[in-house]
C-alpha cells in the first residue's frame, strides 16, 4: 500500500504471501470442508502470524515513506490514509453485523487495525516516540490480558485491535532506527532465530500454540430478531423493534506467544528481501500481488461470496477450499500483472 514507484520486491512479495494465508483461512471457515486436512489445520493455526506480517510491513512501509516526503506532507497523507482505511473497514463491516458497540469502534479487521497504527505512526512521527508507545501499548495489554481482560473485534478472528496497532508502531521504530545500520538488522535476524528456538522447547510449541498461545473468548452482540446481516438490524434499531443477542467464539491470542509471532512474521520478510536481492525474477511477478494488496483485500470477497453460492456438496468438499484459494490468488496475479502493463505502458 505503498505511494512510491520504487518498490521493495522482498516487501510486497512478505505482503503477498499474507494475503494468501488470509484468502485461505478465510475460504476455509466459508466453505467448512466435512473433513479437515492435515493442511487446513496447520494454516489455521498458523492464523495469527497474517495479521503480524500486515502490521510489521505497514510499518516498515511507514518509516520507508518518511524518508522520501516532506515531514508535513508526509504526515498529512497518512492521516488521510489512515482515516480512509478506518472508514473503509466500518463499511465492509456493516453488512454483516450492523453496528456493534464497542466492536465497531474497537476492532472492525485488520485495515481498522491498519488504519488506527498510520493515524497513530503519523502524529507521532519519532521512532523513539513510535517504539515507546508501542512497547507501553503492549505492556499494557498483557497486564490486561493477565486479568482475564480481552479485547476482542467482532469481525477480527484470533486479533483484536491489540497487538497489531503497537506491533505496527514498533515495525515504524525499528525501520527508521535501522536504516543504513545493517548490523542492527542481521541482529533481529539471529534474535528472532534464537526467539524460535527457545520457545520450541515448550511442549505445546509442537502443536503450534494448543493450551499454551491460545484461549477461546466469547462476546454477545446484537442481532435482528426480524432478519439476518446487519441491514436488518439498522432497520430494527431505527424502528425501534426489539433485537436479540447471539454469543460468538474466538480464539484469542496470548501475549506470551507474540515474539513467536514477531520472529516468525520477520524471518518471512528477511527471506524475502534476500531472494528479491539474489534472485528477483523469482519473486518479482508474485510481489506484483503484494503491490495491488487493498484491491485484492477488497476483490477477495467477491470470491468468498461466489463461494457460498456453490452447491452444499461441493462446498463443503475437502479441497474445495484450496481450489478456491488458489484461483483467487492467481486471479489477483494476473489482474496486478495487467495493472502494471497498463501503467506503464510496458511489461511489467
Amino acid at each position: 500500500m505503498s505511494d512510491h514507484p520504487q518498490r521493495s520486491y522482498g516487501t510486497d512479495a512478505s505482503r503477498a504471501l499474507a494475503l494468501a494465508l488470509m484468502t485461505s483461512t478465510h475460504a476455509l471457515r466459508v466453505a467448512r470442508p466435512d473433513q479437515a486436512s492435515d493442511l487446513s489445520i496447520w494454516l489455521l493455526r498458523l492464523e495469527p502470524v497474517t495479521p503480524v506480517l500486515f502490521a510489521l510491513l505497514a510499518g516498515a512501509g511507514l518509516a520507508a515513506s518518511q524518508e522520501r516526503r516532506p515531514a508535513a506532507n508526509w504526515r498529512a497523507h497518512h492521516l488521510l490514509r489512515g482515516l480512509a482505511l478506518i472508514a473503509l473497514s466500518w463499511l465492509l463491516f456493516l453488512p454483516y453485523h450492523g453496528p456493534q458497540w464497542p466492536e465497531s469502534i474497537l476492532s472492525t479487521g485488520i485495515l481498522q487495525c491498519l488504519g488506527t497504527g498510520i493515524i497513530l505512526a503519523s502524529l507521532l512521527a519519532s521512532p523513539i516516540a513510535s517504539g515507546l508507545v508501542g512497547i507501553a501499548s503492549l505492556v499494557g495489554w498483557t497486564l490486561l490480558d493477565s486479568q482475564g481482560i480481552r479485547i476482542d473485534g467482532l469481525n477480527q478472528g484470533s486479533f483484536p485491535m491489540f497487538p497489531c496497532v503497537p506491533l505496527l508502531l514498533l515495525g515504524h521504530s525499528w525501520t527508521r532506527l535501522s536504516h543504513q545500520r545493517e548490523h542492527l538488522r542481521s541482529a533481529l535476524s539471529v534474535a528472532a532465530v534464537l526467539v524460535i528456538v527457545v520457545q520450541s522447547i515448550h511442549p505445546g510449541f509442537r502443536n503450534v500454540w494448543g493450551d499454551w498461545g491460545m484461549t477461546d473468548t466469547f462476546q454477545r452482540y446484537a442481532v435482528s430478531l426480524h432478519g439476518s446481516g446487519g441491514f436488518a438490524l439498522m432497520r430494527d434499531l431505527a424502528t425501534g423493534v426489539e433485537v436479540g443477542e447471539k454469543t460468538m467464539r474466538f480464539w484469542h491470542t496470548k501475549p506470551v506467544i507474540v515474539p513467536l509471532l514477531v520472529a516468525l512474521a520477520a524471518l518471512v520478510i528477511v527471506f524475502f528481501r534476500t531472494a528479491s536481492s539474489h534472485i528477483p525474477s523469482d519473486v518479482r511477478i508474485f510481489s506484483l500481488l503484494g503491490r495491488h494488496s487493498l484491491a485484492y483485500y477488497l476483490a477477495h470477497f467477491l470470491g468468498l461470496g461466489l463461494l457460498t453460492l456453490l452447491p452444499s456438496a461441493l462446498r463443503h468438499a475437502a479441497w474445495t477450499w484450496l481450489v478456491a484459494t488458489l484461483a483467487m490468488t492467481l486471479l489477483g496475479v494476473a489482474y496486478s500483472f495487467w495493472r502494471e502493463r497498463a501503467r506503464k505502458g510496458t511489461p511489467a
